[in-house]
């Protein structure tokens, strides 16, 4: 071997394989240490991902989104677990109709995805509609409504839904719940 190679002829022996104290093979061993430093990056990755909300909370775990009117801003979270309970909180800015109620409407695969635990404060009316279901509040009027409803994803999955006031845009949900 060459001087200038940078490689020493005993560091070169010493990754060939051997049969005598102890039978090695260099090959599986360095296809060894790889797999190793590979599961490592993965295990470091799914820390960073942990840290960082992908399955629990975290920046990443919280979702917000909005009708166009920006009347409405529904917050929820992105991920989910199946059968574990978990929150939507709409904020309504100017009431959602008239005669002194606010109507909130939870599209069908929404109410197909999800059960609804409770709802803060309680509807005074829920209604079953083509669209899905409505829950009508009585409002106060004034500043802003916010409703809490706990739901419990049914499935495993992407679910995706809309959430709309009587007249205006809807917004839409995208949660993705684990097993």
């Amino acid at each position: 071997m060459p001087p200038e190679s940078g490689i020493s002829q005993s560091d070169e022996q010493d990754w060939r394989s051997r049969s005598y104290p102890v039978h090695e093979d260099m090959e599986l061993q360095r296809t060894t240490w790889w797999v190793q430093r590979c599961g490592w990056a993965v295990l470091g990755l799914l820390v960073i991902a942990s840290l960082l909300g992908l399955f629990s909370q975290g920046p990443l775990s919280t979702a917000s989104t909005t009708g166009a009117s920006g009347r409405m801003e529904v917050t929820y979270d992105r991920f989910g677990r199946n059968g574990a309970s978990t929150r939507v909180t709409i904020v309504v800015r100017d009431g959602g109709g008239g005669g002194g109620e606010t109507a909130i409407t939870f599209s069908k695969a929404l109410m197909d995805a999800f059960a609804v635990d409770t709802v803060h404060p309680a509807p005074r009316e829920e209604r079953s509609t083509p669209d899905g279901t409505e829950f009508v509040f009585a409002s106060a009027g004034g500043g802003p409504h916010r409703v809490y409803f706990d739901v419990r994803p049914e499935s495993s999955g992407l679910i995706r839904g809309e959430i709309s006031l009587p007249s205006g845009p809807r917004a839409r949900l995208t949660q993705f719940t684990y097993p």
